[in-house]
């Protein structure tokens, strides 16, 4: 008896605990391209775009308050872009974030020439096709 009550109270426990359920202090992107990169939210662009050949770290708040106007429905959908400092900044596509846990899906796209993939919670980096 003690043995069938042991196994539903660790499964309690590993859901409610911090790290399952905390989210990201950052998110994290690692552009390894020629091309500065943002995500757009409701057509307004992030407060960092990340420049060629860097990583850049949004704090998670910014982030949530950003996604703001998607707290009721939990996800959030950010559209990347690549050369936004040029007169036709590239589209690659839409990433939908969790708010709560910073889960990203797709776990990559791919367009226009450039790859986003999802590394962890909050982390993706963007790659070009060479």
């Amino acid at each position: 008896m003690l043995r069938s009550l042991i196994s539903p109270v660790f499964m309690v426990l590993g859901l409610s605990s911090p790290s399952v359920l905390a989210s990201p202090e950052h998110m994290i992107i690692h552009n390894k391209t020629d091309l500065i990169s943002n995500a757009f939210v409701d057509e307004m662009p992030g407060p960092r775009p990340t420049l060629a050949h860097s990583t850049s770290r949004v704090l998670w708040f910014i982030v949530q308050t950003g996604c703001r106007k998607h707290k009721a429905e939990g996800i959030c959908p950010a559209v990347i872009k690549m050369g936004i400092d040029r007169d036709k900044p590239i589209l690659v596509g839409t990433l939908y974030i969790d708010i709560s846990s910073g889960e990203i899906t797709p776990a990559r796209i791919s367009a226009n020439g450039f790859n986003v993939d999802v590394d962890a919670p909050g982390e993706i980096t963007i790659s070009e096709d060479k």
